[in-house]
């Protein structure tokens, strides 16, 4: 299928597809969780294609089940994870 409209629904398909496997990420380095690497590393692997043995249905059916609550505990993660704090060095009377 080489339908022009057809490749425009795919690469929108593709483009929407990764922005939510990588919510959880997005998230994080906005709240600037202190773990944010992680969670992309968790995101970035979910979105990896699996080698061929994953094409027998069941595992694949496991693959998807897996890969699911994955991405559900890297939302919660992201949302519940521990903010930076911030440091200020306030040097005060040092230094004179």
């Amino acid at each position: 299928m080489t339908d022009p409209q057809f490749l425009t629904i795919m690469r929108i398909t593709t483009i929407v597809a990764l922005l939510l496997f990588f919510i959880p990420t997005i998230i994080a380095f906005v709240r600037k969780v202190k773990s944010r690497w992680l969670i992309f590393l968790l995101s970035f692997l979910l979105v990896l294609p699996i080698s061929a043995i994953w094409s027998i249905f069941w595992l694949n059916f496991v693959l998807h089940i897996a890969r699911f609550i994955f991405w559900i505990a890297a939302l919660i993660w992201s949302l519940a994870g521990k903010k930076e704090e911030k440091t200020t060095n306030l040097n005060i009377g040092e230094g004179k």
